[in-house]
């Protein structure tokens, strides 16, 4: 039941993504509440999302990518699939993290990737760094300012 409650919730928080890039309000964030452990970069309440990491048991993260949507193409919902998150570090390197979930489809919510990664996967490591610039897809990319310290205080939590 909470499973699908968190998939839910998750599904809610990813609305908006398109716009991301365009509000100043988009953000990272920590939320903690209720017994929900999850980072996100989003707008806090508002139900707009382009990732969620939320601790789904201790030293493993439930991601739900809305961010990845553009990815979905015309697989089916419950589609297993594989794609590439690409992180800008310094210098000008682009460094790939394959990451292996499950299609989402939602048609007022968008389309989006879940997936369950350990704590410590490369990409979470990477975000965590503080080292990126950004994060995305061949199409959407997604800021990464202030990520580290959020990322980071979800993994002290999901220990």
């Amino acid at each position: 039941m909470r499973h699908a409650l968190a998939l839910g919730l998750a599904a809610t928080l990813v609305s908006g993504i398109a716009v991301a890039h365009h509000n100043d309000d988009w953000d990272w964030h920590y939320n903690g509440d209720e017994g929900w452990n999850m980072a996100f970069y989003g707008i806090p309440e508002s139900g707009s999302s382009g990732i969620i990491m939320r601790c789904e048991k201790p030293g493993t993260l439930a991601l739900n990518m809305g961010f990845a949507g553009s990815e979905v193409g015309k697989r089916k919902d419950g589609e297993a699939v594989q794609f590439q998150v690409f992180v800008d570090m310094p210098k000008w390197q682009r460094k790939a993290y394959t990451i292996s979930g499950k299609v989402m489809k939602d048609e007022s919510e968008g389309d989006t990737i879940t997936a369950s990664v350990p704590a410590n996967h490369p990409l979470v490591s990477a975000i965590a760094s503080g080292n990126g610039t950004t994060m995305g897809t061949k199409t959407t990319w997604l800021p990464l300012k202030g990520a580290a310290e959020v990322v980071q205080t979800l993994l002290t939590k999901c220990r």
